[in-house]
């Protein structure tokens, strides 16, 4: 689950939660009883009731010396596993869900010949675009960073790529229409319109929930609609 899917909005911890719990649901139906859910810390950034946070943990979130709420600093797995746990013990379900932030593991791992290569290539550009006449000098003292882009050198200058407002680089969003990510879509399990389409599964997935089909149907139709 990645902030991109939810567009300019705000959105509440309970939306999160609503497609977790709809796809270990759903996963369960399919007859596995394990799983894994990947959520990007910038999910966090997405919640504006930061009650409804404060509520689910039982605890207060960090504050800078603004006021403001650091909701970088909000226990993700935490807050998703409390409110997806208190769910299913609600309907007699009994269900165990460990939290793991991936960190150093992940950017500690070594690199594969992809990571290697395309590394030279960036480290011999970065030098090729100082020593080389192919830039102007006033390009060069602004400096730039490197990329390869059609299999090709391309300095991108720093300029282009900072926020005039905070004096930081743009934050690279993922497209969720490229076909990359859709790719990455079809292979995750989630609750897909044709699934309530199907009433033998959606009376297996509501047995899995301990819920009626209505009752199923209404909780989760709307991350179909």
């Amino acid at each position: 689950i990645i902030p991109e899917e939810f567009g300019d909005r705000k959105v509440r911890v309970e939306d999160v939660c609503d497609i977790i719990e709809a796809a270990m649901i759903k996963r369960k139906a399919l007859g596995r009883d394990d799983g894994i859910a990947i959520v990007a810390e910038g999910v966090a950034l997405k919640f504006g009731d930061v009650e409804e946070i404060e509520r689910i943990l039982g605890k207060s979130i960090p504050r800078d010396p603004h006021g403001h709420v650091r909701l970088a600093e909000v226990p993700l797995g935490e807050l998703l596993k409390n409110e997806i746990t208190r769910r299913f013990e609600e309907r007699g379900k009994k269900i165990t869900i460990v939290t793991k932030d991936v960190g150093y593991e992940l950017r500690c791992a070594p690199p594969i010949p992809f990571d290697i290569e395309y590394t030279r290539d960036l480290g011999y550009g970065a030098v090729e675009y100082l020593l080389s006449g192919s830039y102007s000098e006033e390009m060069k003292q602004k400096g730039a960073m490197m990329s390869i882009l059609n299999g090709k050198l391309n300095p991108i200058p720093f300029d282009e790529i900072m926020d005039p407002v905070t004096g930081r680089t743009r934050v690279r969003t993922v497209d969720i229409t490229s076909y990359a990510y859709q790719v990455a879509r079809s292979y995750m399990i989630r609750l897909e319109k044709e699934d309530l389409e199907n009433p033998e599964f959606v009376a297996s997935m509501a047995k899995a929930a301990n819920m009626d089909v209505e009752s199923f149907t209404k909780r989760f139709g709307h991350l179909v609609s």
